[in-house]
């Protein structure tokens, strides 16, 4: 298998979450290595909170009793952790998407066949290495300040996150150059794979885009500032 996708991740007990670390993290089960994994996927539910009553907003609130936390070690191996939206939260489109018989047809035609699919990705990592030699002063110094202010927000980071987090940026902007051309900005990039780069957006209460956001945008604006004083 090339690839392994968990549903319902966040059922597995603790003492089983252990067992299966070694898949995503190593690429080994019972310490036999997986020669050919390259891509670890798995769905979850939002955990319930430990006292599910406690919130004090007039909207009900749905809980997922059983879904517990993941273990942050075991979160802080996934580089995104990337909410889907609900009912509210989709389009008019969107949602007669969900619901048309037809879905099938409005699916953008550079993504309806596999070979289509794997032309863009093997696009996609053409940009990788440019990208990364390109990026690499400027991303070092976004990301340091990116880790500074994140703790400052009582949201800290491993330093296995800060390298995750360099390479998704990179790995962003690369799909959007190859999605939506040369226009695509790499402000834009950078705040995408933040807020949807952070093992905390696993747990029963995720941070807030407005934090994400605030923490990026002066992240860009200090390094920014200080590309501008290389150049003079």
């Amino acid at each position: 298998a090339e690839f392994v996708f968990f549903d319902e991740i966040s059922r597995c007990r603790p003492d089983l979450q252990n067992k299966m670390f070694p898949i995503i993290h190593e690429r080994r089960i019972a310490g036999i290595q997986l020669d050919h994994l390259k891509h670890r996927w798995a769905a979850m539910n939002p955990p319930a909170p430990e006292e599910p009553g406690a919130n004090n907003t007039a909207q009900p609130v749905t809980y997922y009793l059983g879904s517990e936390p993941l273990d942050p070690a075991l979160a802080d191996r996934f580089p995104f952790v990337v909410a889907v939206p609900d009912w509210k939260q989709l389009s008019k489109d969107d949602r007669r998407r969900v619901v048309s018989w037809k879905n099938g047809e409005v699916a953008a035609p550079d993504l309806a066949t596999p070979a289509a699919l794997a032309e863009l990705v093997e696009a996609c990592a053409t940009r990788l290495a440019v990208l990364e030699a390109e990026l690499d002063n400027w991303l070092s110094d976004y990301l340091v300040l990116v880790m500074d202010l994140l703790d400052k927000a009582q949201l800290p980071q491993s330093p296995r996150r800060a390298r995750m987090l360099a390479r998704s940026v990179v790995a962003v902007h690369a799909a959007r150059l190859v999605l939506e051309g040369e226009s695509a900005q790499l402000d834009d990039s950078a705040e995408i794979a933040l807020m949807y780069g952070l093992p905390q957006n696993a747990s029963d209460v995720p941070p807030s885009a407005a934090t994400i956001a605030a923490v990026h945008r002066q992240a860009w604006e200090i390094s920014s500032l200080s590309e501008d004083d290389a150049w003079r």
